[in-house]
């Protein structure tokens, strides 16, 4: 087991309701998007105790989203506002996947301008 959900699992087992307020979790605990991702797929709730920057991440509030449909609102408002109305997962994984295949693009055309230099 990697030591990302070794420490998830603490966490969680320590407080269920409240993983993101262990006071034992440090900061880099906070900083790692890996291990908030496996938290927030245990606890959508845990959404409201990060920072703005990741409220406003898709992977994040995906994470959050899949276990509990209302977090929701506890997303940024540019979140919140490209779901509303639609389902918030497809529209999150869709989202991922369209940024994820643009940035794929965007390497191979560097690549191949490169090359042509």
């Amino acid at each position: 087991m990697n030591h990302a959900l070794k420490i998830i699992k603490i966490l969680y087992f320590v407080n269920q309701q409240h993983a993101f307020r262990v006071p034992c979790a440090s900061d880099s605990f906070f900083k790692d998007k890996s291990i908030i991702i496996e938290v927030l797929k245990k606890n959508g709730s845990g959404l409201q105790y990060l920072s703005d920057e990741l409220k406003n991440d898709k992977e994040v509030v995906l994470a959050a989203v899949s276990k509990s449909s209302s977090a929701l609102k506890l997303a940024s408002d540019e979140i919140q506002l490209f779901c509303k109305g639609k389902d918030p997962v497809s529209s999150l994984k869709a989202a991922i996947a369209y940024e994820e295949l643009n940035k794929d693009l965007q390497i191979k055309n560097t690549k191949e301008k490169k090359i042509k230099l």
